[in-house]
C-alpha cells in the first residue's frame, strides 16, 4: 500500500517524519523514521483484505540548552485505509 504526503511549509526546518500504521482494531501501532527527502512510502507485507489506520508527523532539530533536540509535531489525523488487494 502506497502512502503519501506533502512537505509543510517552507518555513519550517523538517528533518524527518514518522509514519505509523495499524490493522484496524488492533491497538497496536507500528511506527517508521522516514527521511525528509521522501513524500511517499510503501507499506508492505499487510494483510489481504484488512483495512489499516494511517497517522503521519513531522520532526524537526532544534538547539536546547546547547543540546540538539528533536521536536515532533502533533499526530495528523488517522486515514483508514480501502481493504489490502
Amino acid at each position: 500500500m502506497k502512502v503519501t504526503w506533502k512537505k509543510p511549509a517552507a518555513s519550517q526546518a523538517v528533518t524527518g517524519y514518522q509514519l505509523r500504521y495499524r490493522m484496524k482494531g488492533n491497538s497496536k501501532w507500528k511506527t517508521l523514521s522516514l527521511s525528509a527527502k521522501k513524500t511517499t512510502y510503501t507499506l508492505k507485507n499487510l494483510k489481504k483484505g484488512k483495512r489499516y489506520q494511517i497517522q503521519f508527523r513531522s520532526v524537526r532539530t532544534a538547539k536546547q540548552n546547547g543540546k540538539t533536540v528533536k521536536q515532533y509535531s502533533p499526530w495528523s489525523k488517522t486515514v483508514l485505509s480501502k481493504a489490502v488487494k
